[in-house]
């Protein structure tokens, strides 16, 4: 029974489900302020989830031959969901959602159709074609407009998102299709990551959020008249593109060993420091053995935004055990 309800959970791509959800809720947020209208916010919630489910539980039944050849693990392969259980599945998630968006009123429930109804042209008519981006440059603008109209704060200046953040739209389809062009070549499908090429994706994935970025900073200028801020954020934001997560990663690096050699200083006695080192030592070498082992797991029979999802989880406990845990300074 846990197996099965897993099963039905993961059909829905729970990692994107719990990052557009996120994304919805805190655009609703800052769009309501600091007191949204409860019922309108709870429908905006499970109109989009309801939407999430059926594009994800549709997504799997397209996949299902392919995946049973690749991802022999995942719900539909496996056995633990049934193909016609997948499209009930999905005829419940539109069925919530319509729901939802007549409640919340008619504008509402037209913005968030043609949002779900984007993911499912995506999967069933254009996901393996040259035109896979184009869903993606119809839903992702759509959503910070349709929270907008749901907590009545619409404004027109809103639908600058769609020719302004049309290039960063394709960066980030590119970015998602990428890890899957060897496995999506082999297939025969024709998306556009395999279309272009790995090289040519790459380079099409930094000109366009450059592109985009210096894009709103125009668009900056446009509305506010001020061009400093816009230029400035245009400047920064291409930098971090550029350097910034590498600089980052590098910094993070070199600040691992004296921060662990601090607190074990700052913690243990000269005497039992050998054996704190020790079990560093260790845990590090245990991890560079299952660390490759999990991974790799991980990616064959789920995927690799798992490993990253996992990363998030086990930050998450370390912040939330941290705050049980205390220096002991030690006398030298």
């Amino acid at each position: 029974m846990i197996r099965t309800v897993w099963a039905y959970i993961r059909l829905t791509h729970p990692w994107a489900v719990a990052v557009v959800m996120t994304a919805t809720a805190v655009f609703g947020l800052i769009a309501a302020g600091s007191n949204p209208p409860g019922w309108r916010f709870l429908l905006l919630l499970t109109g989009m989830l309801g939407g999430q489910i059926a594009i994800g539980a549709s997504n799997e039944w397209v996949d299902r031959h392919a995946d049973q050849l690749d991802k022999p693990a995942r719900p539909i392969p496996s056995g633990l969901v049934t193909p016609n259980g997948a499209l009930v599945f999905a005829a419940a998630g539109v069925l919530v959602m319509t729901l939802s968006g007549a409640l919340l009123g008619w504008w509402e429930l037209a913005l968030l159709t043609a949002g779900s109804a984007a993911g499912l042209v995506y999967n069933f008519r254009l996901k393996r074609t040259p035109w896979s981006w184009l869903p993606y440059l119809v839903a992702l603008p759509l959503l910070p407009t349709w929270v907008w109209l749901v907590m009545d704060a619409f404004q027109p200046l809103l639908l600058w998102l769609y020719p302004l953040g049309a290039a960063f739209v394709l960066a980030i389809h590119l970015s998602q299709t990428l890890p899957d062009i060897s496995a999506d070549s082999g297939r025969g499908e024709h998306g556009i990551a395999v279309v272009v090429g790995r090289q040519r994706a790459v380079s099409i994935i930094w000109i366009a959020a450059i592109g985009s970025t210096l894009a709103v900073a125009a668009g900056g200028l446009i509305a506010g008249g001020n061009s400093l801020p816009a230029l400035l954020a245009a400047v920064v934001v291409a930098v971090i593109l550029l350097l910034g997560w590498s600089f980052l990663e590098g910094i993070g690096a070199v600040l691992i060993m004296p921060a662990i050699v601090g607190l074990v200083a700052g913690n243990f006695p000269p005497s039992g420091r050998p054996r704190a080192y020790g079990l560093i030592a260790a845990a590090a070498a245990i991890a560079i053995a299952v660390g490759p082992v999990i991974g790799g797991f991980m990616t064959t029979y789920f995927s690799w935004r798992y490993v990253f999802a996992g990363e998030v989880v086990i930050v998450i406990g370390i912040l939330f055990l941290s705050r049980r845990a205390a220096d002991e300074p030690v006398a030298e």
